[in-house]
């Protein structure tokens, strides 16, 4: 094998006679690649989701505040049921 850093021949070396540094082998630096490859779409997965829930956060308080403002206060409630319920008595005589 070849050393990666220095490319001394290191023979069955676990580490290059030149330069000290270990020598990977070819299916660790492929594990190595994988795993590096997966950081950034874990990221990306991560950002979009967070973007997603800011959206829909965004959302729900913006349809509550539209609808919220067709609310009527208590003294307004209280007279509109009062009215129902004349008419109620009404319609039934």
């Amino acid at each position: 094998m070849y050393c990666q850093h220095c490319g001394t021949d290191a023979g069955d070396s676990a580490i290059c006679p030149e330069c000290g540094k270990p020598i990977l082998i070819q299916n660790e630096s492929a594990e190595t690649a994988q795993q590096a490859a997966q950081k950034p779409k874990r990221k990306n997965i991560i950002i979009i989701a967070a973007v997603a829930a800011v959206i829909l956060i965004a959302l729900v308080i913006g349809i509550g505040l539209s609808k919220g403002g067709n609310k009527l206060d208590p003294d307004q409630a209280v007279a509109a049921e009062k009215e129902q319920s004349e008419r109620n008595r009404e319609n039934r005589l």
